[in-house]
């Protein structure tokens, strides 16, 4: 029985060695980001309530899975101050970081509409565009 977990481990990691990823979430809500994160990590994304953000996390070219998931990581931390830590129980945890070096960052939301895409293995996926609601007493 231990040998078929292990086999069966080992084929997901292989498949994800083989798994391609391009980012393409210019000023995209933090929740959307996050979502996708989860999936290609295959963990729940809890994020803190204080958290509202609108990130950037773009590359022109595709990278191994692993690479899109530090890219992430990374550019949370190091451009927005999002640390992303993983619990005991499995889960990735979201938070502000408490690290001065870390300066808490949004960018400004699009107006108009929220877009985003990604692309893994060669297939474009692209969220459909949200329309904003119109700023009050702008009409």
């Amino acid at each position: 029985m231990l040998a078929c977990l292990l086999s069966g481990s080992a084929l997901l990691q292989a498949e994800d060695e083989r798994t391609l990823v391009r980012l393409n979430f210019p000023k995209t809500d933090l929740r959307d980001v996050l979502a996708f994160y989860g999936r290609l990590v295959r963990k729940p994304v809890l994020m803190d309530v204080q958290i509202q953000a609108w990130v950037t996390v773009d590359r022109e070219k595709e990278l191994p899975l692993k690479e899109a998931v530090e890219l992430i990581r990374k550019t949370l931390l190091e451009s927005y101050g999002i640390e992303m830590r993983d619990s005991d129980r499995g889960e990735v945890l979201v938070t502000w970081s408490s690290d001065p070096k870390y300066p808490h960052h949004s960018d400004a939301p699009e107006t108009g509409s929220r877009r985003g895409s990604f692309n893994v293995n060669g297939i474009q996926v692209r969220r459909k565009t949200v329309p904003l609601p119109e700023p009050e007493g702008s009409k």
